[in-house]
């Protein structure tokens, strides 16, 4: 059976070290005609915890602590993240 997400804010796009609204799973979208990396990071212990590499107009759901950031090495804004939750699964 296939989950679903539920909204949990709005959509932005990725700034620098985004919490993403403390939000424990996000939306991440990539409107842009090239591929994207995001980067995983832990601010408290100050450690890189992976990075995932996006697709142009691609769609991927990430998990993470409300404290970690997501970060984008696209700087042109077309990363577009949104907070949400899962159900179903």
């Amino acid at each position: 059976m296939v989950g679903s997400f539920r909204v949990l804010g709005s959509t932005v796009a990725l700034s620098s070290n985004s919490t993403v609204s403390n939000c424990k799973c996000a939306r991440i979208r990539n409107t842009d005609t090239v591929d994207c990396l995001i980067t995983h990071s832990d601010t408290v212990a100050n450690a890189i915890i992976g990075t995932v590499q996006i697709a142009a107009n691609e769609i991927v759901y990430l998990e993470k602590k409300s404290a970690e950031v997501f970060q984008s090495n696209n700087i042109t804004s077309k990363i577009l993240v949104t907070p949400v939750t899962r159900s179903g699964t």
